[in-house]
């Protein structure tokens, strides 16, 4: 036994013999196979880039847990980086056990930072304002998450080919390997307005659109010219945002992002008597209650119980 694992120790694995050769396998055969949103892929491939840029000269099993500690103290600036970095070691030496390149998920014994929330919620008030003061593709944007409960890649993607005997079919990208990612909501007397103020001069297949200052290369790899990218939806909410007073007073960072919608509308629908979970397209309870999370202070009713410190001494006393 202890011969095999010395044979294996020094035996020349010529196809991944550094690093950065499975990392270029992970990258070309692995996360293809994935059922992964292009937004998710573009910025795994970057992490990936720069995980090749300074550990990719090293033999696979030369990558200790020092060099990983190194690795993530060096780059990756915050919690939420750090456990991004993390997940990604992690499911690389998973495959690379699976090929029999190393024998130990270094990643494993790494342990995650807790990540604590720093930014605000989105007050009713506060996507009133932000409303009234946006274009009107914008608008037909911000009033789809709040009704759908969903985010800005499922919303840029909404079209009227969508609309399907008296419902709305989304289909969540970041969970799209699951049954709860195919949501039909009904349409309703608010969600059938948003959508009929939509319709405009403009054809377009994509409920949220508008006509661009200018065609750039850009955009021609869209579906359509017409089209709403998640990077256009999420600058111009900021853009807006950060021209009302309203949030003067309120650091950069922990002002409320498009993303925030989607809590708002998760947590007025619980507070409605609603079961969010289904509609918001989560596989568990659990991430729906994150959302519901921060949006007001939480009192914690308890047992009525009273103490009756005279008739406590009296007793004593006997």
């Amino acid at each position: 036994m202890i011969n095999q694992f010395k044979n294996w120790l020094t035996r020349d694995k010529s196809k991944f013999y550094y690093f950065r050769d499975f990392l270029d396998y992970f990258r070309e055969k692995i996360i293809p196979e994935r059922e992964l949103s292009d937004s998710y892929k573009r910025e795994l491939f970057r992490k990936i880039s720069i995980i090749k840029s300074v550990l990719g000269k090293q033999k696979p099993k030369n990558i200790d847990l020092f060099l990983l500690s190194q690795f993530l103290n060096d780059n990756a600036k915050t919690p939420r980086m750090f456990n991004q970095y993390r997940s990604l070691f992690h499911d690389i030496f998973v495959e690379m056990m699976d090929n029999g390149v190393v024998i130990i998920n270094i990643a494993k014994l790494k342990k995650p930072k807790k990540q604590t929330k720093s930014r605000l919620r989105l007050s009713v008030a506060q996507y009133q304002a932000i409303y009234l003061n946006s274009p009107s593709w914008l608008q037909t944007a911000m009033a789809l998450s709040l009704q759908t409960s969903h985010g800005r890649a499922e919303i840029v993607n909404l079209k009227y080919s969508d609309l399907v005997d008296g419902y709305l079919r989304i289909h969540r990208k970041k969970t799209q390997k699951y049954p709860s990612s195919f949501v039909e909501i009904p349409i309703g007397f608010q969600l059938d307005s948003i959508i009929k103020q939509s319709r405009d001069d403009l054809v377009s297949p994509f409920i949220v659109h508008t006509k661009p200052l200018k065609i750039t290369q850009a955009r021609i790899s869209l579906d359509h010219w017409t089209q709403i990218t998640p990077e256009q939806l999420t600058r111009k909410f900021k853009a807006v945002r950060d021209s009302l007073e309203l949030f003067d007073n309120i650091d950069m960072k922990k002002r409320p992002t498009f993303h925030e919608i989607r809590a708002l509308s998760i947590w007025l629908g619980e507070r409605s008597g609603h079961d969010m979970k289904a509609r918001a397209g989560h596989s568990d309870r659990k991430m729906t209650e994150r959302y519901i999370l921060g949006h007001e202070t939480q009192w914690n009713r308890v047992e009525n119980m009273e103490i009756d410190i005279e008739k406590i001494g009296r007793n004593e006393r006997i």
